[in-house]
This record gives structure tokens, sequence and C-alpha cells, in this order.
């Protein structure tokens, strides 16, 4: 055998190489558009069943220097869903569900006066709505301040396509705790039982839905 023949069989096997790498995007890029579809047509359903039914939240939420938050009114779901190019096609990039979380009744809570800044910026980082009453001493120094918390805020997950790698990718925020949690799932795996269990998790029912998923490092700000 000459090099001749050793180049052939060089160049037959990074033939056979790019022809497996081309073959394996393009399933990765298929299960991941139809993970989102199933995703975004599942979640448009949903949303109008749960405007209707207003399923009283059973989740606890853990306010600093407040302590747990529950009972929640849960009310205006809506879905959407975003395409973008995705290697030259347009394709299913990001489904999105929002609902509001609502305060049952205000909270009051007194506020010493070296935490009310602090405090200040915990309400403002979850846009929980408030008014406040400031409390002098004798001296007319500020010893304290009530604040009543009245509003409510919105939740949000976002699902989103790493069409490459075959993932579904998703950010929670404000729905399991204040603040986020980023999950990854495998395209191929992710199905409708998939989203029953995400749907136990919004009604109140046991779900599996946070163990389905591998947790990720989410080190930003969203732009839901």
């Amino acid at each position: 055998m000459g090099l001749l023949d050793d180049l052939k069989k060089e160049a037959d096997h990074a033939r056979g190489s790019e022809v497996s790498k081309t073959e394996l995007l393009q399933s990765n890029i298929g299960a991941t558009e139809k993970a989102l579809e199933l995703a975004g047509k599942y979640l448009a359903t949903l949303s109008a069943q749960l405007n209707v039914l207003k399923p009283v939240c059973t989740r606890v939420y853990l306010l600093d220097k407040v302590g747990e938050i529950s009972g929640l009114v849960q009310s205006e779901f809506f879905s959407d869903y975003r395409k973008g190019d995705v290697e030259g096609k347009e394709r299913y990039k990001q489904v999105l569900l929002n609902f509001r979380c609502a305060l049952p009744k205000p909270i009051q809570v007194r506020i010493n006066f070296d935490q009310i800044d602090s405090f200040r910026k915990i309400l403002s980082r979850y846009a929980l709505k408030y008014t406040s009453q400031v409390f002098k001493n004798d001296r007319g120094v500020v010893s304290h301040e009530v604040f009543e918390i009245t509003g409510d805020f919105l939740a949000q997950a976002m699902f989103e396509g790493d069409h490459l790698n075959g993932a579904v990718r998703l950010v929670l925020k404000h729905v399991t705790e204040f603040g986020f949690i980023a999950l990854q799932f495998d395209a191929r795996e992710f199905g409708e039982s998939t989203l029953d269990e995400f749907t136990k998790l919004i009604i109140g029912k046991p779900s599996q839905f946070i163990q389905m998923g591998k947790k990720v490092v989410y080190g930003g700000q969203t732009s839901l």
C-alpha cells in the first residue's frame, strides 16, 4: 500500500467525520425545534385554562426581614414565543410564560433605622409595591420605618433553545422562590410529561419538575 492509498483513507475518514458532525447537528436542531414548538403550543393552551381556573399558589416565598409569604393569588397568565435564525432557517428560539402573583392582603413589617436602606433595595429588586411611614424618636432622629407591602410581582419562565447542543434551558424568575433558577433539559427527553410536571408546580400539585432538569449557573439579569 502506497502513500496515495494512505492519503485516500485519511480523506475518506475525514469526510465521514464531517458527515457525522453534520448529521448530529441537524438531529440536535430538529430535536430542539420540536421541544420548543411543543412548549409553545402547550403553554398557550395552559394559559387560557389557568386564567379561568385561577389556581391558588401553594408555594411559600421567603422574604428577608419578613419571613414566609404564602397564599398568593395567581392571575394574568400569558404565553408567547420568539423565532429567529438558526443555521440559515427561522426556528423557535424562546417560549415564554408570564403570570402575576398577588398578596392576598398587605403585610406590615417594622424595620429599624439601620436596615431601612437595605430593605428598600430588597423590595425594589423584586418589584414589590409598598407604602411606608417613618417614625422618629424624641430627638427627631429616625428610629424605624413601618412598611406596608401591598403590591404583586411578576413570575416568569423562559424556555430557550440551545439548538447546536440539542438542549432546552429554562430560566425561572420568582416562580419557585424570589430570584432566578436555571435548569437544562436534553431536548430529546423534553416532552409533554416534562410540561405536565411544570404545570403541577404552578397549580400546587406534587411535582418532580425541578429534579427532572440539571441545575446550571445563571449569572446575569434576564430580559424576559
